[in-house]
């Protein structure tokens, strides 16, 4: 999708996937997705344009979010210093390995190539 280049975003997008895309003047200024992935929702790719960060933007993208997911269940993994941001609409950190098997293993994976992930449950 072109819209997640834009922000170099290389991860492969399932047309399935619900992507929520804040834009004003015809240019995008934020995204992100929705997957489903062996059988549960996961929040994925959340890119805000830098000029525009620290504006609400993702914020009211994730106020969205929480209102499509309702009561359904949802995972994330950011990183660690974003845990207040995604605790916005109600994710909360949980221990990789009470995720699913799929996602203790991507956390697993990030924290080997030097990120500092954690997995988030709503």
């Amino acid at each position: 999708m072109q819209a997640y280049r834009r922000f170099g975003y290389q991860r492969a997008i399932d047309p399935r996937d619900t992507i929520w895309i804040a834009e004003h003047g015809g240019e995008i200024l934020g995204i992100v997705r929705i997957a489903e992935e062996e059988g549960v929702l996961v929040l994925r790719g959340m890119r805000i344009a830098e000029q525009v960060q620290r504006r609400r933007i993702g914020s009211r993208l994730l106020e969205e979010i929480a209102a499509w997911l309702g009561s359904r269940e949802c995972f994330c993994v950011p990183y660690a210093h974003l845990v207040n941001f995604y605790a916005q609409a109600g994710f909360a950190q949980i221990e990789p390995e009470s995720g699913p098997a799929f996602l203790t293993e991507r956390v697993r994976d990030y924290r080997a190539s030097g990120l500092d992930a954690i997995l988030m449950k709503r």
